[in-house]
């Protein structure tokens, strides 16, 4: 809820010439990923001043992914465009969201199958990553991995993403969470690692296509985590084995997938004293 008072305090400063006020007739694109990482940083900057009430950094950015070609059945020329989101920042109510869109984009993501219904693409992977949300004593979101490949005969690919460099902060002893990636892997096997913007790149029938969405940061220290919420994540896939007792301090009998608490205590206990 909000009314026209909620504004008055606020004075916002757009220097003219700036990447927030361009002067005509400069080339502007992808807005979003700029708003997006406007708000984080808003969000970020009040932090200091919230106490424990605290918000890691979280995908900050509506990433979008587009290509085009013509359609070798149809013959029709096709533009497909997507926009992605990743993990959300932890807060001091709990884990941040998995795979969700930015602060501003209030979207879902579109259905595998209506993707490969109506264009000529083959998603081949599309999964949540394993330990992409920062650990802490709330972890952040998980990003996700999608692995797209282009059917038609020769097009072009185009992207604007965030946090390839600087992957999401966490707060109060959180960690962050893994930074976003892509990269074109050819037909015939060859790699090329791609910047986070990129226009109007060639592809070809058979390529595929590799994205890496950023995971959120995490809140708190992950020592202090809920062993019963670190098992749970563990079951689910969410965290490996080795982030549960490395990074989490939490014991679990990967044989009989069961969580010892007593040695739990024990192993955090000896950590704590030493």
């Amino acid at each position: 809820m909000q009314n026209e008072g909620c504004y008055r305090p606020i004075q916002v400063v757009r220097p003219e010439g700036t990447i927030v006020n361009p002067r005509r007739p400069a080339p502007i694109s992808g807005r979003f990923t700029t708003l997006e990482r406007i708000a984080d940083t808003i969000v970020l900057a009040f932090n200091s001043i919230r106490g424990d009430d605290q918000v890691a950094s979280g995908v900050a950015c509506v990433c979008s992914f587009a290509v085009d070609g013509v359609d070798n059945q149809s013959g029709r020329p096709f533009v497909c465009f997507e926009i992605f989101g990743g993990g959300w920042g932890a807060t001091e109510k709990g884990d941040g969201l998995d795979a969700s869109f930015g602060l501003m984009a209030n979207c879902y993501d579109t259905p595998i199958e209506a993707v490969e219904m109506e264009y000529p693409l083959r998603v081949e992977n599309y999964n949540l990553i394993a330990d992409s949300g920062g650990a802490g004593k709330y972890r952040g979101g998980l990003g996700f991995y999608r692995n797209t490949r282009y059917l038609a005969e020769k097009g072009r690919y185009t992207n604007r993403s965030e946090t390839s460099r600087f992957p999401p902060p966490g707060v109060l002893g959180g960690e962050a969470g893994t930074p976003s990636s892509q990269r074109l892997i050819r037909a015939g096997g060859e790699l090329e690692p791609l910047p986070s913007k990129i226009t109007n790149l060639t592809i070809r029938s058979g390529d595929r296509i590799e994205m890496a969405q950023p995971g959120g940061g995490g809140y708190g220290r992950a020592r202090d985590r809920d062993p019963e919420l670190v098992f749970s994540d563990w079951l689910d896939g969410k965290v490996t084995s080795r982030a549960v007792l490395d990074v989490y301090a939490v014991v679990i009998d990967t044989d009989s997938s069961e969580l010892d608490l007593e040695a739990t205590r024990k192993l955090r206990s000896s950590l704590r004293d030493g």
